[in-house]
């Protein structure tokens, strides 16, 4: 495909690009005003309360405050029942959260077809920490 031709127009080649960009900010100011909401805040916190300690820290023997709560799985939008099911719901310190976000994305689609065919959030939470926590060493650092 000669490219000089769209020298000074909109080159095709990158057009999904910003789509791409555009679908993911829309999710993206969704999911953010959904975290602002009184609903959230209060189911944050009771989360907090009742698990106070970062779940995989507890599960590699360590004591640590969670700070974050983290969603096993993603929900699409702020009407999708995962985004308020504390069974969907983990108690995270901010270390780890950042653990288990990074390699979330390539996972995310295979979690979600697994609970979509009836397997339970705790089945695939079991499997989504464990790979976390195979892949760092004890000082919570990728090997």
């Amino acid at each position: 495909m000669n490219l000089s031709l769209y020298n000074g127009k909109h080159n095709p080649i990158y057009a999904n690009r910003s789509k791409d960009k555009k679908r993911k900010k829309e999710a993206f100011n969704i999911k953010h005003s959904f975290y602002s909401t009184a609903q959230w805040k209060r189911l944050r916190q009771l989360t907090l309360r009742d698990n106070p300690l970062c779940v995989r820290c507890e599960a590699r023997g360590y004591t640590k405050e969670a700070t974050v709560v983290d969603h096993v799985l993603v929900f699409s939008d702020v009407s999708d029942p995962l985004a308020t099911d504390t069974d969907n719901l983990r108690s995270l310190c901010h270390k780890c959260h950042a653990m288990v976000t990074y390699d979330e994305e390539t996972m995310r689609g295979e979690w979600l077809d697994r609970y979509s065919k009836g397997e339970s959030i705790e089945s695939i939470a079991q499997d989504k920490y464990k790979k976390t926590l195979d892949v760092v060493d004890d000082d919570g650092y990728y090997v």
